[in-house]
């Protein structure tokens, strides 16, 4: 029974959603068109088509429309927002919405002195023409002033006519547009686009300020998502140019172990293999705040370049919520976000100290014996004894008292500096800057 329930229940959310997708485009009575603050009650009869309409959708064929994505291109160029067709009469009536300079500036029409509106209308008509003729009068909305253009060819024959029913509204100008080729428009396909006109509603009329207001929120609409790409690339390059140094230096550095191993066998099997004298001895414990402070630089401060970049994107991120966003709850989830992310870093460091410890948990010793040679150390005591020629060291750091011999971006040895003499110190340094040459990060100070 629970089951048979649980059925009813899942067709009847089905059929509701089916409902809602069906309903606005089929059985609506009222178009809304929020971007444009307008209405347009419509009567049954009509298909309606829009730049959104799929275009495997069955109303294309019924209007007659079988190049779709031509028609498509043509919305998108003529800035048409839709297009409504009559069956009975086989009348098609476009509503075309665009904006420039000229119509932020006269904002609308409905402040015009009739000598405003005639000089304007006059600026429809253009000029005289041998194949084309055009009218002007004015066509009163219960809202707003509107314009009746009609132009037609003088030529018989092949007629060509066209009427434009338009306004300028909100900084924008609407245009309810009847084209034919063939013959010339009769009253009463013109009375579909009358009809039109008469049942737009507009439900905000902005002034000239808000105008301005609004294109500057377009505006940042337009350059939040430009900045963010710009971003992006920018970072790519960084890092694409990074991983290209990286991909170079680890070549290289298999070429130097290729060449190290080989001379090392050569001297071997000529019996000329002498062994070399320890320049330096260190011993370092790796005890847990030794383990903490590597996995705290390695981690942050190693990477300060990548952390000033996470930072400055985060802050370019919260900054574009604060002042190019309306709603408090995207600036909310942005610093939350930040918060979050910023903690698990804390965390992934933790994590890191924990794992390095049991590492180590089961070594003999906790102390690290580092011996230095002419081409190569070695590390027992922690390990068992292994040796490192220096050409397989990617890079050396110094942080707090510690100089860290990484082989690779993640495991370093250690040397605590501290248990040097003073003049071993120095001396020291001298070696790994002659033997690491460029890998020699660290800074004099």
């Amino acid at each position: 029974m629970k089951r048979l329930q649980k059925l009813f229940v899942t067709i009847g959310v089905m059929f509701a959603i089916m409902l809602t997708q069906i309903v606005p485009v089929s059985a609506a009575q009222t178009l809304t068109f929020d971007d444009l603050y307008m209405t347009l009650e419509i009567s049954d009869d009509l298909i309606v088509l829009t730049p959104d309409t799929p275009k495997n959708d069955g109303r294309w064929a019924e209007a007659g429309i079988i190049q779709v994505d031509t028609k498509l291109k043509e919305f998108k160029d003529m800035g048409v927002k839709a297009m409504f067709y009559e069956k009975k009469s086989n009348t098609s009536v476009t509503m075309m919405v665009k904006d420039s300079s000229k119509t932020r500036e006269i904002v609308n029409l409905i402040n015009m002195t009739e000598a405003e509106l005639q000089e304007y209308f006059d600026t429809l008509v253009g000029k005289e023409s041998e194949t084309y003729e055009s009218t002007v009068e004015k066509y009163m909305h219960k809202q707003t002033p509107f314009f009746r253009l009609q132009i037609q060819s003088k030529d018989e024959v092949s007629p060509v006519s066209e009427v434009i029913y338009g306004t300028i509204m909100n900084g924008k100008s609407f245009a309810f547009d009847i084209y034919k080729e063939g013959s010339y428009i009769q009253d009463e396909e013109e009375g579909l686009a009358r009809a039109l006109v008469d049942k737009v509603s507009f439900t905000k009329i902005l002034d000239a300020s808000e105008i301005v207001q609004e294109t500057e929120i377009g505006m940042k609409d337009f350059i939040g998502p430009i900045l963010f790409i710009l971003i992006i690339i920018v970072i790519i390059l960084i890092f694409n140019k990074k991983n290209k140094k990286a991909s170079q230096i680890k070549k290289k550095i298999t070429q130097d172990m290729q060449e190290y191993r080989l001379n090392k066998r050569k001297l071997e099997e000529a019996g000329e293999l002498v062994k070399e004298e320890v320049l330096f001895t260190n011993s370092t414990e790796y005890h847990d705040q030794a383990i903490k402070t590597y996995c705290s630089y390695n981690h942050f401060f190693k990477r300060i370049g990548f952390w000033c970049y996470v930072i400055a994107l985060y802050l370019v991120i919260l900054g574009y919520s604060l002042f190019f966003t309306t709603s408090i709850w995207i600036t909310i989830i942005v610093t939350i976000a930040g918060v979050a992310y910023g903690y698990y870093q804390g965390i992934a460091v933790e994590k890191m100290v924990e794992a390095m410890k049991k590492r180590y948990a089961g070594s003999r010793s906790k102390i690290a014996i580092t011996k230095f040679y002419d081409d190569y150390f070695t590390v027992s005591g922690i390990q068992y004894i292994s040796d490192f020629p220096y050409v397989q060291v990617t890079e050396i750091r110094k942080y707090k008292n510690y100089v860290y011999l990484y082989l690779g971006s993640e495991l370093a040895y250690f040397v605590d500096m501290t248990t040097f003499s003073e003049s071993d110190q120095e001396g020291f340094m001298i070696l790994m800057k002659q033997r690491m040459g460029e890998k020699f990060k660290v800074r004099s100070r």
